[in-house]
């Protein structure tokens, strides 16, 4: 049985998936509209594997997003909890950036070898992986995956600003399709606030109401 916390935060992860998996996706049909047959890379001359460029792009894809999702419901997302939208985005954005850089280097690699069968050091691998890493085209798909961090980003934080409920029924248009439903309010009292504000003052008083 999951309980209601594991639920929570797997539904925080699993949209940074979904988003990688989505541009994964989109990423391929341009590849492949651009490549097609050809077989090769028209910029490096590197061979081409359909097959190849889709498994490996959108099962990365998707658990780098899961992974990014991790990091940032458990990790990141506290250490930036009252610093301002833009600030998150960005130093959190470049912070990832960095890793997909060295991510992508290792990416490369290991799809070289899978389509050569050739071992991890082999200088023609490395030479490959140069050639690639030294062209534009790669610096566009670094662009390009910038473009999805900070979509994966922005979404997570507007998501957490309306509440998890509200923005998915905001998304999903519940709010165009009310139901009659049946619902409980409970009203709280802290003991003693009055006397609790007093003591603390303001400024802590209510950082407590906020963790409360």
């Amino acid at each position: 049985m999951l309980t209601r916390k594991f639920y929570h935060r797997l539904l925080q992860i699993l949209p940074f998936g979904i988003i990688w998996l989505l541009f994964a996706l989109v990423y391929f049909c341009l590849e492949y509209g651009i490549i097609g047959n050809t077989g090769i890379y028209p910029s490096t001359g590197n061979p081409y594997s359909i097959e190849t460029s889709f498994f490996l792009g959108t099962t990365v894809s998707f658990l780098y997003g899961l992974g990014q999702g991790i990091i940032e419901v458990f990790w990141l997302r506290r250490r930036f909890e009252e610093r301002a939208l833009w600030v998150k985005v960005l130093v959190k954005g470049s912070f990832y950036l960095i890793f997909i850089v060295v991510f992508l280097i290792v990416f490369t690699i290991i799809a070289v070898v899978l389509r050569t069968d050739a071992s991890f050091g082999d200088p023609a691998v490395m030479q490959e992986v140069k050639v690639f890493v030294s062209d534009f085209s790669f610096w566009s798909i670094v662009i390009y995956i910038a473009v999805i961090l900070n979509a994966a980003l922005f979404f997570a934080e507007i998501k957490e600003y309306f509440g998890h409920s509200t923005f998915y029924n905001l998304l999903f248009g519940r709010y165009h399709r009310p139901n009659i439903e049946i619902r409980i309010f409970m009203f709280l009292d802290m003991k003693s606030s009055t006397t609790i504000a007093e003591k603390l003052g303001h400024h802590k008083y209510f950082k407590l109401i906020k963790q409360y």
